[in-house]
């Protein structure tokens, strides 16, 4: 996923997130105007199965956080 600016520049760029393949563009945007977001397979070969998803906006992103939860008991404290 690329995002140019009108007039062609490369503003932001990114191929995966994390450990995950699917790329998070994170780009504060510096003014209004016209941009180009580029979303396209790595090597090329798309599928009518391949799903694309661009919400642009302040949106919220999960972060993943090792270990997944806690064990059941009050926030913060493992039960026994």
């Amino acid at each position: 996923m690329t995002l140019f600016d009108a007039q062609g520049r490369e503003l932001a760029y990114d191929d995966d997130y994390r450990f995950h393949p699917d790329p998070v563009l994170h780009y504060e945007v510096p003014k209004n105007g016209d941009y180009v977001l580029e979303i396209k397979d790595a090597i090329y070969r798309g599928r009518e199965d391949f799903v694309l998803s661009h919400p642009a906006g302040r949106t919220a992103v999960r972060h993943e956080h090792l270990p997944a939860g806690l064990p059941g008991g009050r926030a913060g404290q493992a039960s026994n």
